[in-house]
């Protein structure tokens, strides 16, 4: 039996790294690295016995996933499960803990490139039990167009030691009460900064718009981030749902800035602002904890922070596919995946933020400090797209690019 060539990546197993560097293994832009995969992976390993292969789900009348029965015992729940994921989500070191307990499970991965082409796929009759979802991306699109249905959460063993602050995000929650996706890990952004360039800390987004870091500034080449960023710091209290007017003025601070030299580059990954900071070509640039953490370990005195208009948050979690067939099995699996244990291994594998506050509990001392920093967070926005205009959101963009 073949299995697709892997290459190290933190420590880890992965497939192809979906930025280029070794902080690409995990999906978002700060390790929390914004998920671009090259090509959808149809990934196979073997792990612990356990076979993951990729696979579409069988086309049959659609199951209730949101069912209150009783949980099964964990030997009684088996049968093949399929998850549609980013690829970290089955990691094999990450998975260890579910292949222990569930030995009858079989558990079959794909994974996409991005949140759009998830959602696409899906929509095109791709099937499985199991869905990645994140708030700034795809989670509310996918309950909207009932991709997933409510989850019972009397069957998450954990969902009442998450931080209140990620049941309210959009997607996660619907106006009518009921919970679509268990969050499992989350960032959070801000302004990171070279210490020996920037004596004070940053407080402000508008520090990033300031005429004295003219031609030291990194910004991120992201829609829905960048805009919301802009709207934050003309100071808009709710930055995804701007009128024209107001997305006009997002827009033109963003043209006036970089036609007067203020970004030094728009950058798409991880790895990018880390260089950055290593040449010295850039004093400050949005960013996340890890992008600090990445450049304190290249030697460059880089930290982060957040701003005073508000902690703009994403999150990442799973829900169940209007298809699955598996119901039991995609329960245990996201039951697992909303765990203390497997959190503990996101954070310090990853440095991702944990969900719950359990979590908190079983870290080692080391990252106990950076993960408790969502104990902190005071005035959360969500990293979510508008629900509707954001076509409008790319084609400023594009002109501030063009500009």
């Amino acid at each position: 039996m073949s299995t697709l060539d892997y290459v190290a990546c933190k420590g880890l197993l992965c497939s192809t790294p979906r930025l280029g560097d070794e902080s690409a293994c995990p999906r978002r832009f700060d390790v929390s690295t914004k998920r671009h995969l090259s090509t959808v992976l149809i990934v196979t390993l073997l792990v612990a016995g356990v076979l993951l292969l990729g696979a579409c789900g069988d086309e049959e009348t659609p199951a209730p996933a949101a069912s209150a029965s009783a949980t099964p015992e964990p030997e009684d729940i088996s049968g093949k499960l399929t998850v549609f994921a980013y690829e970290d989500g089955f990691v094999p070191e990450y998975l260890e803990g579910f292949y222990e307990k569930y030995p009858n499970v079989d558990l079959q991965a794909s994974a996409y490139e991005d949140g759009d082409a998830a959602v696409a796929k899906l929509r095109a009759g791709f099937e499985s039990d199991v869905i990645n979802l994140c708030v700034e991306e795809n989670a509310e699109r996918a309950v909207r167009l009932g991709l997933v249905v409510p989850l019972d959460i009397s069957r998450l063993t954990h969902w009442d030691e998450m931080f209140p602050v990620f049941t309210t995000l959009p997607g996660v929650t619907s106006g009518d009460g009921q919970h679509y996706v268990a969050p499992v890990d989350a960032g959070v952004t801000g302004i990171a900064y070279d210490t020996t360039k920037v004596t004070e800390a940053p407080t402000s987004f508008m520090d990033l718009f300031d005429p004295k870091y003219e031609g030291q500034v990194a910004m991120i080449d992201y829609a829905t981030t960048a805009i919301q960023v802009g709207a934050l710091a003309l100071g808009y209290e709710d930055p995804i749902n701007l009128t024209s007017e107001q997305l006009e003025n997002v827009k033109n601070l963003y043209i006036e800035a970089k036609q007067r030299g203020q970004f030094r580059t728009f950058f798409s990954n991880d790895s990018e602002i880390v260089a950055l900071f290593h040449t010295g070509e850039i004093s400050l640039g949005l960013g996340y904890p890890s992008n600090a953490k990445n450049a304190q370990a290249e030697g460059d005195p880089v930290e982060f922070t957040t701003c005073e208009e508000g902690q703009i948050v994403w999150t990442c979690g799973y829900g169940i596919s209007s298809t699955c067939e598996n119901v039991d099995a995609a329960y245990a699996l996201i039951d697992y995946y909303l765990s203390p244990e497997a959190q503990a291994f996101e954070v310090t594998e990853w440095d991702y933020l944990p969900t719950l506050m359990t979590t908190l509990e079983v870290l080692p001392a080391e990252n106990l400090e950076d993960a408790s920093i969502v104990e902190t967070w005071t005035n959360i926005v969500p990293a979510a797209p508008p629900e509707e205009g954001y076509d409008e959101w790319i084609k400023a963009w594009q002109e501030v690019k063009r500009s």
